[in-house]
C-alpha cells in the first residue's frame, strides 16, 4: 500500500520556496477517499504549513485546488480532523466558500465540507454519467421530509436548513 498510488482516490500538492538545489516545501495539502458510491464520495483532507510560512494563506490555497480537483473527479465532500485549540485550520475552512458543518466528537473538531448536489449533477452530465436520485424512500418520513418539506422550509424562510443543521449540532453536543 505504501508503494501504490491511485490518482483517482489519492492526490497531494505541495508548496514550495527557492529554486533549484535551494527549493523547499513549505506546505502540504492531500487528500484520500474514504468511501461513498461515484459521485458522491467523500474524501479525508489534511494540510501541513511550516511555522514561518503561517499566515499566509498556503492552506486556504491548497483547500481551493484539492477542491477543484475533487469535483472533476466525482467527490462530493471533504472531512477533516482538526483540534479544538487550532483556530486557524478551523478558519481556514470557514472561509472556504464551501458548505461547511463541523461537529465536536472524541475532543476533535470535525468539519464536513460538502459539494452541492446541483455541482455533482453537472459533474455527471459533463462526464456522461448517470445521475441517480435515491428512489429507495419516497414512502418513508425520511423521503416525505426531504421531498415535501424541506423544499418548502426552503421558501418560507432561506436559513432554514441552516438553521435545522445548526439546531442538530447543538443537540448532539448536549
Amino acid at each position: 500500500r505504501a508503494m501504490r498510488f491511485d490518482p483517482e482516490s489519492e492526490v497531494a500538492l505541495v508548496v514550495t520556496t527557492g529554486a533549484g538545489a535551494e527549493e523547499a516545501i513549505v506546505g502540504a495539502g492531500r487528500y484520500i477517499v474514504t468511501g461513498g458510491p461515484e459521485g458522491a464520495r467523500t474524501a479525508e483532507v489534511a494540510f501541513t504549513v511550516e511555522e514561518d510560512f503561517h499566515g499566509l494563506g498556503i492552506a486556504g490555497r491548497l483547500l481551493r485546488h484539492l477542491a477543484s480537483i475533487a469535483r472533476e473527479r466525482g467527490i462530493a465532500s471533504f472531512e477533516a480532523e482538526v483540534l479544538p485549540e487550532n483556530k486557524a485550520m478551523q478558519a481556514v475552512f470557514a472561509r472556504s466558500g464551501l458548505p461547511l458543518r463541523t461537529r465536536r466528537e472524541d475532543g476533535v473538531v470535525r468539519p464536513l465540507l460538502e459539494v452541492s448536489r446541483a455541482e455533482t449533477e453537472v459533474y455527471c452530465v459533463e462526464h456522461g454519467l448517470v445521475v441517480r436520485i435515491d428512489g429507495t424512500n419516497p414512502d418513508t418520513a425520511r423521503g416525505l421530509i426531504r421531498t415535501e418539506i424541506l423544499p418548502l422550509l426552503r421558501r418560507l424562510h432561506p436559513g432554514a436548513e441552516a438553521n435545522l443543521r445548526a439546531l442538530g449540532e447543538t443537540r448532539a453536543r448536549l
